[in-house]
């Protein structure tokens, strides 16, 4: 199955890709440079946070068709863990509960090393 785009203009914009994706879950990255970064030289805080959003989100939109659907986010939760590096990042989302309209989710964000740099929860309702 190939792995379909991202269909979103701003996160595109940014740089980020799928890297996997399938019913209840999503693996996302974006390769960062200095124009993500913020006065310290790490990776923006509003960065880390749209990477964390999409992956929450684009967990709960494919169907087990492998069709991918809309969703809104209604509330994101973030933890700041440690700073985010200028360099790869990697976010994976998973589904953990929900129903047909309103899902549930949650997310982490890795820095190149590895290091967890960020957690999310969020709830999400989904487009007819």
């Amino acid at each position: 199955m190939t792995t379909p785009s991202l269909d979103n203009p701003y996160l595109e914009s940014l740089g980020m890709v799928i890297d996997a994706w399938q019913p209840g879950q999503v693996a996302l990255s974006l390769l960062t440079d200095a124009s993500h970064g913020n006065r310290r030289g790490v990776v923006q805080g509003g960065i880390v946070a749209t990477l964390l959003d999409a992956a929450a989100g684009y967990a709960g939109l494919m169907n087990e068709g492998g069709e991918a659907g809309h969703a809104a986010t209604i509330s994101l939760a973030i933890n700041y863990l440690a700073p985010a590096p200028i360099g790869l990042l990697r976010a994976e989302g998973r589904v953990t509960g929900g129903g047909r309209r309103v899902f549930f989710s949650d997310a982490r964000l890795y820095d190149a090393a590895g290091g967890l740099v960020a957690t999310a929860q969020g709830s999400f309702r989904r487009s007819a």
